[in-house]
């Protein structure tokens, strides 16, 4: 059984202080994978103040890495990507995901791995900020 991977470990931690409906992330360790992340809370019971609260946090520790990252809401989903992905994607000059991956594998044989580091990182810092906020939880309620 491998270990979980960055995704998965912020997306316990998000769990951890927020009803989480839908999620989408690699489960495993893999830098070979480009880390998302794309999540929906619960439709009822996360009080705006508490989302606010979570994603303040991950803008937080989103800034200053090795890879751009950018945290925005898509459709019903939150989604947390490298920018560099997001605007590939957004340019509609690739049609699958896997020409996405093939088109950065290319251009910057680093970029995927670098990502996962970052998302150890951030994972890291987001678990321990949540953490200190579910210790606040009533307040934000």
């Amino acid at each position: 059984m491998s270990e979980k991977g960055p995704a998965m470990e912020l997306l316990d931690a998000i769990r951890s202080v927020a009803d989480v409906e839908f999620f989408r992330a690699p489960y495993a360790t893999s830098t070979s994978e480009l880390p998302l992340l794309v999540w929906r809370y619960a439709n009822k019971g996360v009080p705006e103040r508490l989302i606010a609260a979570i994603h303040e946090i991950i803008e937080s520790a989103i800034k200053g890495r090795r890879v751009e990252w950018l945290l925005r809401y898509v459709g019903r989903n939150w989604v947390l990507a490298p920018k560099r992905f997001v605007e590939l994607e957004d340019s509609n000059a690739f049609r699958l995901y896997p020409e996405i991956l093939r088109h950065l594998e290319r251009t910057d044989p680093n970029f995927t791995q670098l990502s996962n580091v970052d998302l150890q990182e951030i994972s890291r810092q987001v678990g321990d900020s949540l953490q200190e906020l579910s210790r606040n939880l009533p307040s934000l309620h």
